[in-house]
């Protein structure tokens, strides 16, 4: 399958509205899960978000959620990395019973989604999976998805808005590039005892085969998603009574295990009294409630210790492993993490967060904190603006030359502002580039200059951060796949994931979004001006303000009355030789075409599997070492090349082609003798022969100029059946040996008004 048909796929099944970027980091943490960090996606998801996530290393990690209530699909998410094969069987086998599809998670755990046809109440789904969770004996505490009932709604302009609930990373993550990997593939049991990973075509067939109808999920209505602990209990068919597995334990609260502690009399020392586990439970539970250190150690360390026979210490330990093992900090110490890392935008009425780098509402901000102010009056907001230690600035900006490791506020012109730039983590490492070049040279085939360029734009870049260039790259390839791809993946790792950016053109000129403020490079693949060339011109003029100024109004980037700072550098990609309509002597892009066909997969296998074990790296320590001759000028206009006349040919406005045609291959009018003809009754001539296609004359001047033509300006002449006339006219044959003559003169000897015959006669 094509990626845009494995995106279509995904999109089809995993409908989702909100969401979160999966970015994966190099920490590998002791349950043997990789470490990823998630930034919320800003608006709605889009089919790009799909394709982004099939074509990149960024996963994608929708919320089921839809319409505040509902969804069209879930998923039980089983995260023990290190089960027995013969479990993991079982639990496929069991899921296809259950009318679940099976794939393996990021870190090789089990996925199981559940997909219905119609759209339902979340509150159906979770049901239904909480009942497929305990008929496959899982443990209670495995996750489902959705996680909740619902989202919060508010409104704003008239407008409601809805939450963000919590999301599940979806299959087959950067198969475009890690095909070859057990990546999150789905899978099956086959030949009886193996598990085969299956293409995403056989996926996406055993999706369509386990597909529910909504009527399906009407029983799962009104059913309690707590009201199977007789199922629950059969899955753990060996607990010792009154251990931590024991379901009636597990329903204790905090104070009855206390209490019972307390009336049982129960030490560590007697291991028929549960004592270790009872403290692991009272503990587990006062950490998932987000209570502080100080109310889950007290009534702990109130217990006698003659009779519990431990210390404090022995609390404190436990407390750290549980907190370690749920990732739920101490309420007071998130309290204070919250406070430092969340500054309010007054302009926007926005608040920034530090720790994904990205702006919210003030309803997305007490939803994601809640849980650390779960015990307290007042929501994480009330508590932020009641706050000594608060911090509110102007607005944002991304500007890598002022940025400060440890202070990301900075001032301009007396007023505060946040800073968004984060500089990349990856470290410059010396080493071999060769498989880097071996993708550049293919790209780049032909005289070295090409790939100098490349090479010295993206050095600059990097060498000089904060600093815009004053003209952008289009890189055409007739080929699909050809290894464009490749070659921003590995600028990518170098730049970083917070500091480069690929959208399509459609996201490049959104009127709500600023996509092309915030980063250091941005790539707009898929580029094509597709419609009216009126239009295509339009969006032409857009780009062109972008990339050469260093500020830019709220007309331009389409946000809010403002201007602001960019420092972006653009990189263009397309298939299509005719995708910018360039003029002849634009010099604000760097255009390269090639026709080349796509390298053996192998070349491309071996690229990524080099970039993940440090190629990235070696690239990034050559970039930042490469010497840039003293003749680039970052400010100057873009190195003309070949392919910019012929993009630009391709390109150019229809009756700007019919007249190069008539032109070149001297039809008439335009046949060799004429040398000189007016705009006016060109435009005439081609307009009786329905030639126009909604030209006006100013778009038949301009074609004449486009063409080597000489405006002569308005000149006397005697017209048929007129008194004397003053046309504008222009020179278009032997311009540069008649140019320099007056233009008078020039008409008074050569101009001869078209006369119009019948065709056959005109030609």
């Amino acid at each position: 399958m094509r990626t845009d048909e494995i995106a279509n796929k995904l999109e089809h099944f995993f409908v989702a509205e909100k969401g979160y970027s999966a970015v994966p980091t190099q920490i590998i943490q002791d349950n043997g899960k990789r470490k990823f960090t998630y930034t919320a996606i800003r608006g709605e998801i889009n089919t790009q978000s799909y394709r982004n996530h099939i074509k990149t290393e960024v996963g994608l990690t929708p919320s089921p959620l839809i319409d505040h209530d509902k969804c069209y699909w879930g998923a039980i998410d089983i995260d023990t990395y290190n089960m027995e094969g013969a479990k993991k069987k079982e639990i496929i086998e069991g899921a296809k019973e259950l009318h679940l599809a099976p794939a393996f998670s990021k870190s090789q755990g089990i996925h199981l989604y559940c997909v219905s046809k119609d759209k339902i109440l979340a509150k159906a789904m979770r049901n239904y999976l909480a009942y497929c969770r305990a008929t496959l004996k899982l443990d209670p505490k495995t996750e489902i998805f959705p996680k909740q009932d619902e989202v919060s709604i508010t409104e704003e302009n008239g407008f409601k808005k809805f939450g963000y609930g919590n999301g599940i990373t979806i299959p087959y993550r950067s198969f475009e590039i890690h095909a070859d990997k057990d990546q999150p593939w789905g899978i099956e049991i086959y030949k009886e005892d193996k598990i085969r990973l299956l293409q995403p075509l056989e996926f996406f067939r055993l999706l369509d085969q386990i597909e529910l109808p909504g009527d399906f999920f009407k029983r799962y209505y009104d059913i309690s998603i707590e009201d199977n602990s007789e199922l629950y209990e059969s899955s753990n068919p060996n607990y010792a009574e009154g251990s931590i597995q024991d379901p009636e334990m597990q329903k204790l609260s905090g104070k009855e295990i206390i209490q019972k502690i307390r009336d049982e009399k129960m030490s560590l020392d007697d291991d028929e009294s549960f004592f270790d586990d009872m403290v692991t439970l009272y503990i587990a539970k006062g950490v998932s409630a987000f209570k502080t250190d100080e109310k889950i150690l007290a009534p702990l360390i109130s217990l006698p210790e003659k009779q519990t026979g431990v210390k404090a210490p022995y609390y404190r330990q436990k407390l750290n492993k549980a907190r370690l093992t749920q990732n739920i900090d101490d309420p007071i110490v998130a309290r204070r993490k919250f406070i430092n890392n969340v500054v309010y935008i007054k302009q926007n009425n926005k608040y920034f967060d530090l720790t994904t780098n990205q702006e919210y509402s003030k309803d997305a901000i007490n939803f994601e904190y809640s849980r650390i102010y779960a015990n307290e009056k007042g929501g994480p907001v009330f508590h932020l603006q009641n706050s000594p230690k608060r911090r509110s600035v102007e607005n944002w900006v991304y500007d890598p030359t002022q940025y400060k490791k440890d202070e990301p506020l900075i001032k301009i012109n007396k007023l505060s502002y946040l800073n968004s730039y984060k500089p990349n983590d990856l470290v410059a490492v010396k080493g071999d580039t060769q498989p880097w070049h071996r993708i550049l040279d293919h790209v780049f085939s032909g005289p070295s200059k090409y790939k100098d360029h490349f090479i010295n734009f993206h050095a600059f870049n990097l060498q000089n951060p904060g600093i815009k260039q004053r003209h952008g790259l289009v890189i055409v390839s007739t080929e699909f796949q050809f290894g464009k791809g490749s070659l921003f993946r590995g600028l990518q790792l170098c730049y970083g994931i917070d500091n480069s950016l690929a959208i399509d053109i459609k996201q490049a000129l959104d009127k709500s979004k600023g996509y092309l403020c915030n980063s250091m490079l941005v790539l707009i693949d898929e580029m094509q001006s597709s419609g009216k060339w009126e239009e295509t011109q339009n969006v032409l003029n857009d780009m062109k303000r972008i990339i050469t100024e260093k500020e830019v109004s709220s007309r331009s980037l389409y946000v809010d009355y403002k201007i602001i700072k960019t420092c972006t550098n653009y990189m263009f990609f397309s298939n299509k030789k005719d995708a910018l309509k360039l003029p002849p002597n634009e010099v604000r892009y760097w255009v390269y075409l090639t026709s080349r066909p796509r390298l053996p997969q192998q070349y491309y296998t071996e690229y990524h599997k080099w970039l993940d074990k440090g190629g990235a790296q070696h690239i990034l320590y050559e970039l930042l070492n490469h010497k840039i001759p003293e003749d680039y000028d970052p400010q100057g206009v873009a190195p003309s090349t070949p392919f910019l006349t012929e993009m630009s040919e391709r390109g150019e406005h229809p009756i700007t082609q019919v007249i190069r045609q008539m032109y070149e291959e001297y039809e008439f009018p335009l046949r060799e003798d004429v040398h000189i003809i007016g705009s006016t009754e060109l435009f005439e001539y081609l307009q009786s022969k329905k030639m126009t296609s909604r030209a006006r004359i100013n778009d038949v001047a301009n074609a004449l100029e486009i063409i080597g033509g000489k405006c002569l300006g308005q000149c006397r002449v005697n017209l048929p059946g007129q008194k004397r006339a003053k046309p504008t006219l222009y020179l278009i044959r032997n311009v540069a040996e008649l140019g320099h003559n007056q233009p008078q003169q020039l008409v008074d000897k050569f101009y001869h008004p078209i006369e119009i015959k019948p065709d056959h006669e005109n030609f």
